[in-house]
């Protein structure tokens, strides 16, 4: 028998009805539907027995239901085969890092199936997360499920992060155990040999594209300790008689023995232990199967569960090994004195008599005296721990405050002091005396907490009896608490232990009631209060199943559903009360669905009804979620909106806000900012204009809680600019700890999970003290708080059992003022107006008058239960479709004023003349019918004030929008732009030849894969033209920067595609049209798809989008088929066939002594080098200088030689010819390399070189920084790069400038007339130049980390960038200046790293030294030089020439300089004339 890795593991094998034959006969008793089943009785899944040596690693476990293999090509990743391993028959080792991976794909969510899986956990295993089997893996890897153990040991079937079947079973016992999963609908039911452990309901765990393995949770270090036997799938949730059926075959083929009768649960915890120990006794000294086995692990696991204190406390004493040790039949009582401990005198003084009474081992006396000893300790470890917490500094600030702000309603604060003061003397001996169980001490630990608790209850804002707040029962779903990529219709419709109850007085020991219980097991949250603290929302479950807002009266009377809750598949929730009495909610009957997670949970939007429930109407139309609404005290509402439009997904949570019509919708906080994450349940600081207190969460990791931030945008509206501290974290700046410019100890997925005290819903009273939901510890409950920015953070209420949330206090506060409404519902249209386009930072650098008119684009955001991120709209983003409208025009100030349709997401891009967005708005605006909406300017900070004078632009009527070649539409490349390439590409790029891109080809491609997070069945359904030409577009991508791009980032000008057709692409012409097209296209982020019923089929997208229809017609009057695609009427193509390229043969150009080779090269530098020895006397200047310019930081030079050459290239690009003989009559002084950061910092150190955007979705990571002090600086403009030398010179006073397009080729060449430096075309570059090539496969790398973790297995569709394939340099993007080999004159990175600027305008050749295009003064592009390690060798020639706007900053040009020679070497130079 051969042991073979198999090489389909991309097979796809749906979960529908049927099963192999082979696995039918294999099995008696089988019930069909067999998907997968691997035995470790025949590995090779042949029926055939297995001649297999133990301690074999095993690469492949073949199923024996046919057509699957789980694999494993790495040796060292492999598990053992071992022959005897599990009740002395075969099984697989694993040791915590193997795992295998199967080909096998599913449709985990939709389908319904059933899984056995027989394994053992050894008992020396660690605690942690580890799995038998999962399918967490793969690019569908944000949704999955997973069987094995949580992070303490215990078994847990995980279907989310947090959420599952969660058990205190620990599996840690070296037994072998059956472990069954039944999926129905979304139901999951977990059974170990046959008993029940508990049921979960989750609606999403992953679909086709994840990828299910075995030994393995879900990071490397999360692998099984154990063995497995047998894993077997099969279609279907089997019914109990078949599943029993099952498992009493899989129980008796491997031996494995039920749990005996030996535990019985009796009154107390004493006497089910003592019952449970002569249980375990009789059944090990009789005989059969049952009784050669160890069940105290088993007995142990049960008491756990059923008396989770007292054994905690058991545990604590002796270790789990110890409690274990207690069943055993001992001589000695020594393990009963460990017990019992120390716990004060009057213990020991029982234990005492115990012994002299010759208690024996086991005597349940013992076990009394344990639990009076643990609750001695537990009650003095409770105090000692009260009183260590107490942070005496931050109490003696609050009293100092309370006594400075409230000097009447705070008497007592001077006395306070006093009493701190003398505490703070005696606390360290107070809790060394605890630690003595001295009951003295004890009670004047008592008497500090209550004096502490009194202090900061006397707080004169505590000016309420009673304290609203959510009572949740810990079994409840999750805590209520939805993923942060979720809104409340993710969670189940069922199974909570919820109330409203009533804390009065709101101190510890207050009475508790119950306010509000509803009758079924629901979830009851999102309570909002009324001004007149008469009444109350909240939701819940209410008509047709669906999620409701309600109101209930204080008192508990009055109970109504206020949403009509007439649409049976719309859910409504967490409302809030509106100054004018109307109500704002959230709900999903936009239909929209989130992205990220293919469309798996719906969108909620804002809307707004009038108190009865009428007159509904829809205020957000957004992509994503819109969250937790509350009104500020000037009467408008702040929310979270989640918007990710080409930005990375797990950090663009922006808090927004509005009027209460949902007119001026504009960023609160966080725009363009990767920290926050999430600002959940933000709340007003009452009194004050701006601040306001959030929770700080991330993306991943734990739900919607977090740490506790005061924020004030007044300080600042991006990232931890405007947060005044955390709460705790007195003192401390809410900052990273590591310099922006490279990465950023805030720019993290899972921000905040190993952040304490954790916080929910926090409730201002000041801008110091609020209440809040706390957990302070991993082992705390959750808790209704008191706490304040000095860092006091004191308990009001906690109950065993339960979680306390959403305190709310009991009282009338100032209803906000009314905000007139501005809507106008007759109309459907709306204005805008834009006072100057060039005010904030969004164009910063492009001069006035560049902006010719505004791009104008909406969105058509994803349907629910389809889409993804990658390769579903386009190849690498768009996000979701992008429906074009068409321009409208700019005035030469700056300013716009048009006419918008209403409730419609718009995005506008600032255009130049040529229609190539200069700046991409990556987000949106929304207007409501008849509001004139009002901004002042791209990005500018709402921090100030607008311009006052009238523009040019408002002083007429509102514009209309210029159509866009015809009526709006979603942007779909065979419709807008295969024509123009079938009119002017098609022509050679048939498809004829591999060598060049197939161009004209409409067919789909019928082999997309990926490694990263698709769209699954929805992705990769491009056409052949598509796939070819997009690789040629560099754009925002999935997820780009989420800082602020640089202006002209992602310019059309910048594309390998634009700048080959400006250079006259074998002589192709674009029209005027084509070319708008073309543009259009790049600035839309190059997408495919106009049409979600083009993705993912007319059947599954019919339903939502007339939903959506419906709903939208209903909410918003609007009537609108987005899935329509117009007819417009278009010319027939006739394909252009480019006459074929002729070039004139110019004579070639006369120069004496040109080329030379490198000796040569360097004997003139050398003699260049002596002429200044001569002239200065005798000195001895090298070829080489080193200017200092400070810090440590130098800047050195070259001597290049006076000479001549051949300037261009015949066999280059026509811009290269013709070639000409030019003379570089001086000698100059040229850096040796590009100017650095660090260099470039010396004169301007805020210059950011900022990051090159990764591929796909990103998990905590910026992107790629080329911010490195050694690499060269680049987004660095022409005029900012002249200004540098200006720097220098003044620094210096010598006379630096960029080099000429002639002194830079002259420089560059050394002598030689081949493409490069150092060699022909088709040279070896590897030591010489940083290029396109290889080692830019590593764009396809790891999501999750911030160092760049190649992903080696990746897809063609992955791994676009073209490159040369033939070398690997090992420089990724721009590298470390000088670490390649000079040319001979000692220039380095001449060819490739990055671009240079010249201080040449870009003109045609022939070249002209004195025809004006060297001036600084002169209008016009420049060029650059050299090429980049985004380009291939052909572009990065010494003849190369590119050229771009003076105040362009290009994300790969640099530049170097030059300086003139002092005069004496002129002198020297005429001398040997």
């Amino acid at each position: 028998m051969r042991l073979v890795y198999a090489s389909a593991l991309a097979a796809l094998v749906l979960l529908v009805p049927g099963v192999s034959a082979a696995a039918q006969e294999a099995a008696t008793g089988d019930p069909g539907g067999c998907l997968l089943w691997f035995d470790a009785m025949d590995v090779d899944g042949d029926t055939a027995p297995d001649a297999l040596a133990g301690g074999v690693p095993l690469g492949a476990w073949a199923s024996k239901a046919g057509g699957h293999t789980a694999a494993q090509p790495e040796t060292s990743l492999q598990p053992v085969y071992e022959d005897a391993r599990v009740t002395g028959y075969p099984a697989l080792r694993f040791q915590g890092t193997q795992c295998l991976v199967t080909g096998f794909a599913a449709d985990w969510s939709a389908a319904d199936w059933t899984v056995f899986a027989v394994a053992t956990m050894d008992a020396s295993a660690p605690d942690n997360y580890r799995g038998i089997i999962g399918n967490r893996f793969g690019p569908g890897d944000a949704r999955w499920w997973t069987l094995g153990t949580s992070g303490d040991g215990s078994a847990y079937l995980e279907l989310a992060a947090g959420v599952g079947v969660h058990t205190q079973l620990r599996l840690a016992d070296s037994n072998a155990h059956l472990y069954t999963i039944i999926k129905r609908g979304h139901a999951f039911q977990l059974y170990q040999d046959g008993a029940l452990l508990g049921s979960a309901e989750m609606d999403n765990v992953g679909a086709l594209d994840n990828q299910f393995r075995v030994g393995r949770w879900y990071g490397a270090d999360q692998g099984w300790i154990g063995c497995i036997a047998e894993i077997r799938m099969y279609n279907g949730a089997l019914e109990d008689e078949t599943r029993a059926a099952l498992e009493k075959d899989l129980l008796s083929k491997w031996e494995i023995v039920p749990p005996p009768d030996i535990y019985y649960k009796q009154a107390t915890w004493t006497a089910t232990m003592s019952d449970a120990r002569t249980r375990l006794l009789t059944l090990a000294s009789g005989e059969g199967s049952a009784s050669r086995r160890d069940w105290r692990a088993c007995v142990w696991e049960r008491l756990r569960a059923d008396f989770p204190a007292e054994t905690g406390a058991m545990a604590a004493a002796a270790g789990r090994t110890g409690c274990l040790e207690w069943f055993a039949n001992r001589d000695s009582n020594e393990l009963e004195r460990v017990l019992v401990g120390q716990a004060g005198e009057a213990v020991q003084r029982k234990a005492d008599a115990l012994l002299a009474a010759g208690a024996p081992a086991g005597d349940v006396r013992w076990l009394e005296l344990l639990q009076e000893a643990a609750g001695v300790r537990e009650r003095f470890a409770q105090i000692a721990a009260q009183i260590d917490r107490i942070n005496l500094h931050a109490f003696r600030m609050a009293a100092e405050d309370l006594e400075r702000t409230f000097p009447e309603a705070y008497p007592n604060g001077i006395k306070y002091l006093e009493e701190i003061d003398r505490y703070a003397a005696e606390k360290e001996s107070l809790a060394a005396a605890l630690q003595t169980f001295d009951l003295a001490a004890f009670e004047k630990a008592e008497t500090f907490l209550a004096f502490y608790r009194g202090a900061l209850l006397e707080n004169p804002l505590l000016d309420f009896d009673r304290l609203l707040f959510v009572r949740r029962g810990l079994s409840s779903p999750s805590l209520g608490l939805v993923q942060n990529w979720q809104s409340n219709c993710a969670l189940p419709r069922t199974g909570f232990d919820d109330e409203i109850a009533v804390l009065s007085p709101p101190a510890p020991g207050g009475g508790v009631s119950t306010l509000y219980r509803p009758a079924g097991p629901v979830f009851v949250g999102d309570v909002d209060l009324h001004f007149d603290a008469g009444r109350m929302l909240f939701s819940s479950i209410g008509t047709n199943n669906c999620w409701q807002v309600f109101e209930i009266a204080i008192d508990g009377s009055g109970l109504r559903q206020v949403t009509p809750g007439d649409q049976p598949d719309v859910d409504n929730y967490d409302a809030c009360y509106l100054p004018d009495g109307d109500i704002i909610f959230c709900s999903n009957a936009f239909f929209a669905a989130v992205p990220c997670v293919n469309g798996s949970t719906r969108a909620a939007m804002l809307y707004r009804m009038r108190p009865d429930g009428s007159g509904i109407r829809q205020l957000c139309f957004d992509q994503e979620h819109n969250w937790c609404p509350t009104v500020l005290d000037n009467g408008r509402v702040m929310y979270l909106r989640w918007e990710y439009t080409d930005t990375p997904h797990t950090h663009d949570r922006v808090l927004f806000h509005m009027n209460p019509d949902g007119t001026e919708q504009m960023e609160y906080y966080g725009s363009n900012s990767y920290w926050p994450n999430s600002l959940f349940y933000a709340k007003p600081v009452p009194g004050h204009p701006t601040q306001f207190m959030g929770i700080v969460s991330g993306h991943h990791g734990v739900p919607r809680m977090g740490e506790l931030v005061l924020f004030d945008p007044a300080r600042g509206r991006r990232e931890s600019a405007g947060a005044i501290q955390r709460i705790p974290g007195y003192g401390i700046p809410v900052a990273s700890d590591t310099n922006p410019k490279y990465d950023s100890t805030l720019i993290q997925d899972n921000l905040v999970d190993n952040s304490w005290p954790k916080f929910l819903h926090p409730f201002p009273l000041s801008a110091k003290y609020c209440l809040v939901s706390c957990k302070p510890t991993p082992e705390s409950l959750w808790g209704i708080y008191l706490v304040d920015v000095f860092d006091n953070i004191l308990l009001l209420q906690e109950e065993p059992g339960y979680a306390l949330f959403e305190p709310v206090p009991v009282r009338k506060r100032p209803t906000p003022p009314v905000i007139p409404s501005k809507v106008d519902l007759n109309r459907n249209d709306a204005v805008v107006y834009l006072a100057n386009v060039y005010q904030g930072g969004g164009l910063d650098g492009i001069p006035r008058g560049a902006v010719k008119s505004l791009r104008l684009f909406t969105y058509h955001f994803l349907y629910p239960g389809m889409g993804g991120p990658q390769a579903v709209v386009g190849m690498e983003g768009p996000w979701d479709i992008k429906r074009i409208m068409g321009t409208v025009p700019v005035a030469e100030d700056g300013s716009a004023y048009f006419r918008v349709p209403a409730n419609t997401p718009i995005s506008a891009q600032p255009l130049d003349e040529e229609g190539k967005a200069l700046q991409l708005m990556r987000s949106w605006f929304t207007a409501m019918p008849g509001e004139v909406l009002s901004c002042a300017g791209c990005h500018e900070s709402q921090n100030t004030a607008p311009p006052a004078k009238l523009a040019l632009a408002a002083r007429r009527s509102p514009a209309e929008i210029k159509p866009w070649h015809g009526p709006s539409r979603g942007f779909n490349f065979l419709r807008e732009v295969q024509p123009i390439l079938d009119k002017y590409c098609a022509g050679c790029h048939d498809g004829s030849r591999d060598s060049i891109p197939n161009l004209k080809e409409r067919a789909y491609i019928t082999d997309y894969t990926s490694v990263f997070h698709s769209g699954g069945q929805d992705a990769g359904h491009f056409s052949v033209s598509y796939v070819e030409l997009h690789r040629f577009v560099r754009r925002p991508g999935l997820e780009s920067d989420y800082h602020l791009l640089t202006p002209m980032e992602f310019h059309a000008d910048s594309t390998d595609l634009v700048q080959m057709l400006e250079k006259g692409h074998h002589g192709v012409q674009l029209d005027a049209e084509a070319w708008d097209r073309l543009i259009t296209w790049i600035d839309l982020n190059a997408p495919f798809h106009g049409t979600w019923h083009e993705i993912a089929g007319q059947e599954r997208v019919a339903s939502p989008a007339q939903r959506r229809r419906e709903l939208l017609k209903l909410y918003a009057n609007m009537d609108q088929d987005f899935e329509a695609i117009p007819e417009i009427p278009r010319e027939p193509v006739q394909t252009i066939i480019p006459p074929q390229e002729t070039r004139a043969q110019a004579p070639e150009p006369v120069c004496p002594g040109w080329p030379f080779d490198a000796a040569e090269a360097r004997r003139r530098q050398a003699e260049a080098a002596g002429t200044l020895r001569l002239a200065a006397d005798g000195a001895e200047p090298p070829a080489q200088q080193t200017i200092e310019l400070g810090n440590g930081v130098a800047l050195e030079l070259a001597l290049i030689p006076a000479g001549s050459f051949v300037m261009g290239s015949s066999e280059g690009y026509p811009d290269e010819t013709p070639e000409t003989a030019v003379v570089v009559g001086e000698p100059f002084w040229m850096a040796r390399t590009e100017i650095t950061n660090a260099q470039f910092e010396s004169y301007d150190p805020t210059h950011d070189s900022g990051v090159e955007s990764r591929f796909s979705m990103q998990f905590g990571v910026r992107g790629f920084y080329v911010n490195a002090p050694g690499q060269p600086v680049v987004r660095v403009s022409w005029d900012e790069a002249m200004a540098f030398c200006e720097w220098l010179n003044a620094k210096t006073s010598r006379c630096f400038t960029l080099p000429t397009e002639a002194q830079w080729e002259y420089a560059c060449r050394a002598g030689s007339a081949e493409a490069f430096s150092f060699g022909p075309l088709d040279a070896d570059y590897s030591l010489d130049a940083n290029f396109a090539d290889q080692k830019l496969r590593e764009f396809v790398c790891h999501t999750y980390k911030k160092e760049r973790e190649p992903w080696l297995h990746a897809s063609k569709y992955d791994d676009w960038i073209p490159k040369d394939l033939r070398f690997n340099d090992g420089g990724f993007l721009s590298d470390g200046v000088a670490l390649y080999r000079p040319n001979p004159w000692g220039l380095h990175d001449m060819h490739g790293n990055v671009w240079e600027w010249t201080r040449s305008v870009y003109r045609p050749y022939l070249y002209d030294e004195n025809d004006g295009r060297n001036a600084p003064d002169v209008e016009g592009e420049r060029v650059v030089r050299g090429g980049s390690w985004r380009d291939r060798p052909m572009r990065a020639r010494s003849a190369m020439r590119l050229a771009y706007r003076p105040y362009q900053r290009v994300y790969n040009v640099g530049f170097r300089v030059v300086c003139a020679v002092d005069k004496p070497v002129q002198a020297a130079k005429r001398v040997s004339e």
